[in-house]
């Protein structure tokens, strides 16, 4: 075992976040994405924390209507999940969607040519 190991298992990790997150939540941390498994809680250093799962599959909402099986999937400013590239954030893969949904396979990039 290397003896800078901090963790074993980096799927979930602990984040600073707004107060108002609450589990379920998709949440942005620079270009980290994740989903918060649990509500925002006060630290000892009196910031806001959550644990985010940072991979898996989620059904998200999105105000887009079909996107495509395969198609990336991007988060804009507000938090809304979009199909629309421009200005947004990568956060994964369409696996499914439906009217106001869209299934997300989550992944770690911040450029969505390099997945």
């Amino acid at each position: 075992m290397a003896l800078n190991e901090i963790y074993a298992i980096g799927s979930e990790l602990v984040f600073p976040v707004a107060s108002t997150v609450t589990s379920g939540d998709l949440v942005s941390v620079g270009t980290v994405v994740g989903i918060a498994l649990e509500d925002a809680f006060a630290g000892e250093d009196a910031a806001t924390y959550t644990t985010l799962k940072l991979d898996g599959v989620f059904k998200l909402v999105t105000a887009d209507a079909d996107i495509a099986v395969g198609a990336n999937v991007y988060v804009d400013a507000a938090g809304a999940v979009t199909e629309t590239a421009t200005d947004n954030k990568f956060i994964g893969h369409c696996v499914k969607s439906g009217t106001a949904y869209v299934v997300t396979r989550l992944v770690q990039s911040s450029d969505a040519a390099a997945v």
